[in-house]
Order: structure tokens, then sequence, then C-alpha cells
């Protein structure tokens, strides 16, 4: 291609001498031909790749690939791994919410309402799980459907009416009608007003067999949450997150399984009955007298061939070693187009020292953090701000000055547990040099071990209480000045430059 363009250049030097304005011209349109390299029409890309808007190509590959997503949740170990450290890490053991007021009255009426509300015989309509697993329900199903739906149903028979629901994707009506009684386009189950903006979504009604089917129902905007990933602006409804390795997992899948099988065979002895007769009768020939075949050579036993006959034994050329580096590759790709490195989804650190697995946690944990904040933007902080108007309504918020409509009183923080430590002694000495210089807070420190620091206080200056009627000093109730009163040993083992002598 360079050498094209040198030559064209030059017959346009020449053409300029008569004619300037079309060598200027054709020089133009050259260097925008060859301006970006890969734009070019080569043997492997002489066709402009097919585009469009995001719904164009979403619409006819949604269901097929949601398909084949959920085909390796249920059968790929690969995709498994992927799925528990989302998880292990993102989730663990859920989410802690904290009251964030200034009315200490209302943060531990609203805090204690939220912990009795979070069980499952309280906060699910079916009264199947608690609200962490739910939230488990909600990750997953958005990695593998791209989305999932919630709604909140009223059951005026329970002490906190507010009860959560949630649809798969497949619950949206793809058959209504393009057009809804007042103008609105409804496309794919999701009604749009002109600017693309939701406002209402139209599911499908089925009896609990998940055969009779009714009249869809529309579900107004503002009483759904569609918990999706947007990648484009085109787009209104969700594609599965794994629609880039859904090839690559299922192939590695079937390459391990074939490996696997050529393993056994590796560790079964065959063989094959060669002869020398090419001229014999066609079909199963007898090489024994009573007009049987050698079939089955069992251990310590002596076999005799007709003359003629060699035994050749099978044993297929093992594929251990290219597995052991093929496999990890693969599954290093997979793993980091979800923004996870290898050891986070493989368990297997044998190839990391402290300084790469510190490396790979720290991208680990902003990938898990994204997470943890998606759900607190788009389903937690809505789903609270419910749970609070609720409980006004229903009377359970009396005396606690709360304050219909006021925002104040419907902040939160939400505290996920902590990591583990790869090595405590260096993290713990990183956070006290920290914490000493200024360059981490207390609250911050709190925070990333998944506590509040007030209530971390209350029980630092607790326990300190009761240690101190026992008589027990503990070590972070001792002052710095009293620590650096205390005698210090000398290089002779004495005190305070004291000798044994003395």
């Amino acid at each position: 291609m360079g050498f094209l363009k040198l030559a064209g250049d030059l017959c346009s030097d020449i053409q300029s001498i008569w004619s300037p304005e079309k060598a200027m011209k054709s020089k133009m349109v050259r260097e925008r031909y060859f301006g970006y390299s890969a734009a070019q029409e080569t043997r492997k890309d002489e066709r402009l790749p097919f585009d469009g808007t995001a719904e164009q190509f979403n619409t006819y590959s949604r269901d097929k690939l949601r398909a084949r997503a959920r085909d390796l949740e249920r059968n790929n170990p690969i995709t498994g791994s992927v799925l528990e450290a989302f998880l292990n890490n993102a989730i663990g053991t859920g989410f802690n919410m904290q009251a964030q007021t200034n009315n200490d009255v209302f943060n531990q009426r609203i805090e204690a309402l939220w912990k009795e509300w979070e069980h499952h015989e309280n906060c699910d309509i079916t009264q199947q799980q608690c609200l962490d697993d739910i939230i488990k329900l909600i990750v997953v199903r958005k990695f593998v459907d791209g989305g999932i739906m919630a709604t909140f149903p009223l059951d005026g028979k329970r002490k906190i009416p507010l009860t959560i629901q949630l649809h798969e994707v497949d619950d949206l009506d793809t058959m209504t009608d393009p057009k809804d009684q007042n103008g609105h386009i409804i496309v794919n189950g999701v009604e749009l007003d002109t600017t693309g903006k939701p406002l209402g979504y139209w599911l499908k009604q089925t009896e609990p067999d998940g055969f009779t089917e009714m009249e869809p129902r529309r579900y107004d905007a503002k009483d759904v949450i569609f918990l999706w990933k947007k990648s484009r602006v085109s787009q209104f409804r969700e594609i599965t997150e794994m629609a880039r390795t859904i090839g690559v997992t299922k192939d590695l899948g079937d390459y391990n399984v074939a490996v696997m099988f050529q393993q056994k065979i590796a560790a079964c002895f065959s063989a094959f009955v060669e002869t020398d007769n090419t001229l014999g009768a066609p079909g199963r020939i007898a090489n024994q007298a009573d007009g049987s075949r050698v079939e089955n050579i069992e251990g310590g036993s002596i076999k005799y061939l007709k003359a003629g006959e060699h035994i050749k034994g099978l044993t297929p050329n093992a594929q251990v070693t290219d597995a052991s580096n093929f496999l990890p590759l693969q599954q290093r790709i997979i793993a980091a187009d979800k923004g996870l490195s290898l050891e986070s989804t493989s368990r297997n650190v044998e190839r990391v020292n402290y300084a790469s697995a510190r490396q790979n946690l720290l991208g680990d944990q902003l990938t898990y953090g994204s997470i943890r904040e998606e759900l607190v933007e788009y389903f937690l902080r809505p789903l609270y701000k419910r749970f609070v108007n609720i409980c006004y309504l229903t009377g359970l918020l009396d005396g606690t000055g709360f304050k219909y409509g006021d925002e104040e009183y419907y902040k939160a923080t939400w505290l996920a547990a902590s990591l583990g430590w790869i090595d405590p002694l260096k993290e713990a000495q990183a956070n006290a040099i920290n914490l000493a210089n200024g360059g981490k807070s207390f609250q911050e420190y709190c925070a990333e071990q998944g506590a509040d620091w007030r209530d971390r206080i209350d029980q630092m200056k607790e326990v300190q209480d009761y240690a101190e009627s026992k008589g027990v000093a503990l070590a972070f109730g001792v002052q710095d000045s009293e620590i650096k009163n205390e005698p210090e040993d000398d290089d002779t083992g004495g005190k305070n430059g004291e000798n044994d002598d003395n």
C-alpha cells in the first residue's frame, strides 16, 4: 500500500505541471484513502462491515445469545467460575445499610426496621429469598441474561407491606402492537416517548405453570426498576454481557472435554491385530479353534494368534502439556473481558508473588466496586426510598421526626464485607502509616473494612471500658504518651542505658 501511495503522488506531481488543480484534488483523495490502514480494503476485509443502530443488531440476536449464555451457565464450569468470582467478591455476605441523617432517633428506628424487613419472609413476595439472595440473583441474571426487572407489590397482611417481585427479561411482551392509544412507540415490550425515555413496560402474564397466557400488563416506568447495561445511545433493552465471550468459552469447554476423553483413552491399553493375509475371506475372521476371535486381553493372560497376525499397541499422543498452557491463556482472555484477573476466576495462584497478586487484586476490586456501585445507584437507593415512604405511611416512623419528601431522610450508605488481605503484616503497616500521615482517614479505613466508623469507635470504647473494669490493658487503649514514656532496652540489654552490673 505504501508503494502505491508513493507512485500515485509521483504521478500527481507530474500532472501538476499542466493541471495543478486536478493534481491537488488527486492527492487529497489519496490522503483520505490511505489515512487509516485498518480502513483499507484487503483480501481479508473486502466488504464494509454491517453497521446500524443498537436495536437493529440486538433485536435479531438478543434471544439467541441469551439462550446460549444460559446453556453455558448450566453446563460450563468456566462461566460458573466467573459468576462465583462476582458473587463472592462483589457481594460476599451482603450489604449493611447505614442511615445518614443527623436524627439519631430516626437512624436507629429505620435501621432496625430494615434489618427486620430484609428477611426472606418479609421482603420477597414469594417468601423464599432474603434481600441478599435477591441481590445475588440480580447480579447473575444481569450478567447472563443481560438484565432483570423488579416490581414492588404491596401486601397488606405484612407488617411492612413492601415486597419485591423479580421478572426475567423473557417476560417483556415483544408481540405488542408498535403503537398504543396515546401514540407512544412500543418496541420489544418497552414503551418510549419521542426522546427514547421509557414510559412503561409491557409484561406477559401467565399462570404459575408457565403455559397459560393472559393479556399483557402495562407497568408504569416509575414502578419498575429495570437493571441492564447500556453501551450505546440507540439501545433501550438489554443484551447479555457474555456476548463477546460465548464463542471462545464454548470452544474452550469443548477442548477441555476432548482432552479429558483423550486422557481416558491413554489410560487404557488398546491394541490392533494386523494380518499379512490380504486375500482372506471378507468379514470377521475367527482366529481361535472354537471359531471365536481374540478381542479382549485379561491381565496375566496369554493368547495365540494365527500365523501372519501381529499385535500393535495403540497409545494416543497426550496433550496434557499443551493443555496446561492453552487453558490458562484462554481463561485469562475470558476473565480479562470481564475486568478480572485469571487468578480471581481460576483460583490458581502458583505463578504469582505478592506484588503481582496485589496488582491483580487492585484491578479486580475496581470491577467488583463498579458492580456494587451499580447495585446501590440503580437498585438499593430507589428501593430504600420506597421502603422509607412505606414505613412512614404505615405509621412505623411516628415520633422520629421524619419529614416526608425531605431528601435528607433518604440518605444512606451501603457497606459491603471487606476483602481479605494478601499479606496482613505488610498491609497493616501500610494502613498504620497512611493513618498516621493523613494519607487515609479513619472513615476511609473503616469503609474498606466494611464497617461504619462511628460503630467501630463505639465498639472500641465499649471493649475498652469493660477491659478497664476487669483490670486488663488493651493495646488500642494505651495512649501514645504512655508508650513513649516506657523505658526502652539499649544494646546491652538494660533499660535507659543501664547495664546489668548496675
